[in-house]
């Protein structure tokens, strides 16, 4: 059962299920649901897909899952724009921490015994100044990432207090040839291509002076399959312990290119946001040790998958 089966996450991890043999259950809780990505992936009529309401209760959780008693449940739904949660800051922590509180609780009260994995954000540790496992400490600097950082809280307590196999798989930055322009990476390689194409257009970007831990989405959604099937239920972190800039990001992209980056981008400090993180970066040890998972894409390889996409 796979929440949030339309985002890219969703459409990723409910690809690989299918292509493992496994049958997926959708849930989409939009009144107008995009199918645009399972689309592209060529699945949108490969499995079945289910509407829920937005104001849906414990009861119809209950019913939903007591009634199709899946053996996993991938809680991949909710707001996902860190600036959007700024502007919005009630939908955006309802629609995270709301729907974790509900979907512990349904599975609690009718004695679920499948696993639930929840999708955390680095978000909530705030700056890393060093590499963060999961112990690093949290220092939430926005509204999604004070929900993120809750509902990971609230995790914890069903698992300690009430026995329930569920777990949070702590997710850095992650890309795929899915994402709309809406995010930077997705935009900074269209408008890479634009360039190319029309040697006047540019690029309007933001803070350029960021450095994140970014990895490739369709690798990350094994590691949530190999945390979510672990005989020992823990919380792990999701990343590749590699630091790139944004600036040597687009730079790296405009080189592929045969272009010269600082002619075609222009930053637009109105674009700029006060409470931007500027280095997040995670530790990918423990997954590697224990779970024999690890990051087996460079920053390079990425940037050719997404121009190649």
């Amino acid at each position: 059962m796979v929440f949030g089966c339309t985002g890219q996450d969703g459409s990723l991890i409910s690809n690989s299920l299918l292509r493992k043999g496994y049958e997926v259950l959708g849930i989409t809780r939009s009144s107008k649901p995009n199918y645009q990505y399972l689309q592209q992936l060529g699945i949108n009529q490969s499995f079945e897909i289910k509407k829920i309401g937005v104001e849906d209760d414990l009861l119809s959780f209950q019913k939903l899952i007591e009634f199709y008693d899946p053996i996993e449940i991938y809680n991949l739904s909710a707001q996902s724009s860190v600036g959007l949660s700024f502007k919005e800051p009630y939908n955006s922590i309802k629609s995270i921490y709301h729907q974790t509180l509900i979907l512990l609780e349904a599975t609690r009260t009718i004695e679920f015994n499948g696993t639930i994995f929840l999708a955390g954000s680095s978000e909530m540790f705030g700056e890393t100044k060093v590499a963060a496992d999961i112990n690093h400490p949290r220092k939430p600097l926005s509204p999604y990432a004070h929900a993120k950082e809750a509902s990971f809280s609230l995790v914890k307590q069903y698992r300690r207090i009430y026995n329930i196999n569920c777990v949070t798989g702590v997710l850095f930055n992650h890309e795929s040839t899915l994402r709309t322009d809406r995010f930077v990476i997705p935009k900074i390689i269209k408008g890479a291509i634009q360039c190319k194409k029309n040697k006047t257009y540019k690029l309007s970007l933001g803070n350029i002076d960021i450095y994140r831990d970014w990895g490739w989405a369709e690798d990350y959604v094994e590691a949530m399959q190999r945390i979510t099937r672990a005989d020992k239920k823990q919380d792990h972190v999701i990343c590749t312990g590699n630091l790139t800039s944004l600036k040597d990001f687009i730079k790296k992209v405009f080189d592929k290119m045969d272009l010269n980056w600082q002619d075609h981008v222009t930053i637009n400090k109105g674009n700029k946001r006060p409470h931007d993180i500027l280095k997040s970066f995670g530790s990918p040890q423990a997954l590697k040790l224990e779970l024999d998972w690890e990051n087996k894409k460079s920053i390079e390889d990425i940037i050719e998958l997404l121009l190649e996409g």
